[in-house]
């Protein structure tokens, strides 16, 4: 329930493009036996990492509805990498994660109307996807990548090594 999916799924409903639920929970056999038969949505339910990543790729944007104060967002930074705009909602880390407006969208106060409007908007705008894909594929790699992770790490360590100069061990 915290991850939002019931509100997405509500909201989805009516919408004229494909959506890939990925993943399983407490919840799936209830919302595939509610919203199993809408033909624009389809539960893959839980894959092999690989796998996802294949889905994200293929997807024209990602959607992470996450209801509850979730500590990080690993499926945000993937879809990031993947040069895919993300829609995030709630509180919590997801909605850090991406720049509002420039590579994605956030909803604060998360419903299934707002969820469907944000995508829709998106997804009626294959050049605005196209511009926040590629913004948040940037913010992955200046923030979120190895090479942005070693260079934040060897920061912190030149600056430890500069606060310890002179003191006596």
């Amino acid at each position: 329930e915290e991850k939002g999916i019931r509100s997405l799924l509500e909201g989805w409903r009516g919408l004229p493009w494909t959506l890939h639920v990925v993943g399983q929970g407490s919840l799936s056999s209830e919302l595939m036996q509610t919203y199993g038969n809408d033909l624009q949505i389809r539960f893959h339910g839980q894959l092999p990492r690989e796998r996802v990543r294949d889905v994200i790729r293929q997807s024209t944007l990602a959607v992470f509805p996450s209801t509850w104060h979730e500590p990080f967002g690993l499926g945000v930074i993937e879809a990031m990498a993947s040069g895919r705009p993300v829609v995030t909602a709630g509180p919590g880390a997801p909605g850090t994660l991406i720049e509002h407006g420039i590579s994605g969208i956030h909803l604060p106060q998360p419903s299934p109307n707002a969820l469907a409007k944000a995508c829709e908007q998106l997804l009626c705008d294959p050049q605005r996807v196209r511009q926040m894909g590629d913004e948040a594929r940037r913010r992955y790699l200046d923030c979120y990548s190895p090479d942005a992770h070693l260079q934040t790490l060897n920061n912190v360590f030149e600056e430890l090594i500069h606060r310890g100069e002179g003191m006596c061990a």
